[in-house]
């Protein structure tokens, strides 16, 4: 968990500094215990960066609530282990809609159709699209 947000304040440090019009980044920690969520906002772009565990959906779509969030631009799955995607399938299951949905195209340990990702977006008849190294996402005032 410390290496990942490690990166990511890392990643929006060197987004921040390439642009000087880019939109004001923030990065919020959902408290969902020993699991990992995040929100990404530039502007009115919004990511949500793993779902927690499904036990501590309650927690993230309170702190969606509380932000005023409806809509996510995109959810990005850094890998398939529980405390990181256990939440996919309730917020799919939500009224929050989701532009996109995110997964490395590397995964281990789950064949690609029992994907927790894969078996969200499925329920909304939408499809995962696998980021691979050098893809970019859209983010207002730059890229992610």
């Amino acid at each position: 968990m410390k290496r990942l947000i490690c990166l990511l304040a890392a990643l929006l440090l060197c987004l921040a500094c390439a642009s000087a019009s880019a939109a004001e980044m923030t990065l919020l920690a959902i408290n969902v215990g020993k699991a990992d969520c995040l929100l990404l906002e530039s502007g009115g772009t919004r990511y949500l960066i793993d779902t927690g565990l499904a036990d501590s959906w309650g927690a993230v779509s309170s702190a969606l609530r509380v932000r005023g969030i409806d809509r996510l631009d995109g959810v990005i799955l850094t890998h398939t282990d529980k405390d990181h995607a256990g939440g996919a399938w309730a917020l799919a299951s939500s009224g929050i809609a989701v532009d996109a949905w995110y997964a490395s195209a590397y995964f281990t340990g789950v064949k690609e159709k029992k994907h927790p990702l894969v078996k969200a977006a499925a329920l909304r008849g939408e499809e995962v699209a696998w980021l691979r190294g050098g893809d970019a996402l859209p983010l207002e005032g730059g890229s992610l």
